[in-house]
């Protein structure tokens, strides 16, 4: 190729749609992944069998495993309670919930990369996130570490959007994810400080304009509330 030969944009529609397409193969190969020998999986971790356990007790006893309010939040353990209704208690039941919070995992990966830097980037990230045999393996359980992942990237996102744009029904959607996080994990409300502790600093150091800054810290307010 000379060297004045044009280089096509990866930010044209053509060049992004042949991106898109690779990463819906390693999505694919995500599930797969955390699919594979679904059958041999078990509940073995101490705090699993806490969440997974509401099936086993009866309205007397609470619907629940005694004080677990003191393991985790209630969110987690009534998923995991639907999916053995719908599901049975068979390994399937148990893990399908944390194998499908792991590939919606991989799937925010790439399309929170993709907005910040570009799709090769995006594409390296979530084939990074896919193939992490520390990933997968606690996709593969019934912990609760999996989905507040994904429920915190996905208000990460939400909340870059809504400040960057200044949409209040954004910063709804910011609030209403970090809000399924804290009721996943007591540790859910990260999302928060790292929006928070962003837009401090782009106040301090980059914006100088009050009714800017101002409009921008009402977003996060909003989602604060929310």
């Amino acid at each position: 190729m000379s060297s004045d030969s044009p280089v096509e944009p990866l930010e044209n529609s053509d060049s992004l749609q042949r991106w898109s397409w690779v990463f819906l193969v390693v999505l694919v190969l995500s599930a797969l992944l955390r699919l594979l020998w679904s059958s041999s999986i078990h509940v073995e971790h101490y705090d699993e069998g806490v969440y997974a356990s509401n099936r086993w007790f009866t309205p007397e006893e609470g619907a629940r495993y005694p004080d677990r309010h003191l393991y985790a939040p209630p969110l987690w353990p009534a998923v995991l309670e639907m999916s053995q209704l719908a599901l049975g208690t068979g390994s399937l039941g148990v893990m399908l919930p944390g194998i499908f919070c792991g590939v919606m995992s991989v799937w925010l990966m790439w399309k929170i990369v993709n907005a910040w830097v570009g799709p090769k980037e995006a594409l390296a990230s979530a084939l990074i996130l896919a193939i992490s045999g520390y990933h997968i393996f606690f996709s593969r359980t019934a912990l609760t570490d999996v989905p507040v992942t994904m429920w915190m990237l996905g208000a990460i996102y939400l909340f870059w959007k809504a400040i960057d744009q200044e949409r209040l029904g954004v910063a709804i959607g910011a609030g209403l994810l970090t809000g399924l996080a804290w009721s996943t994990k007591y540790n859910g409300w990260f999302p928060l400080a790292v929006s928070g502790a962003g837009l401090l600093a782009a106040n301090l150091f980059h914006v100088k304009q009050s009714g800017f800054a101002w409009r921008k810290w009402r977003c996060w307010g909003v989602a604060l509330v929310v």
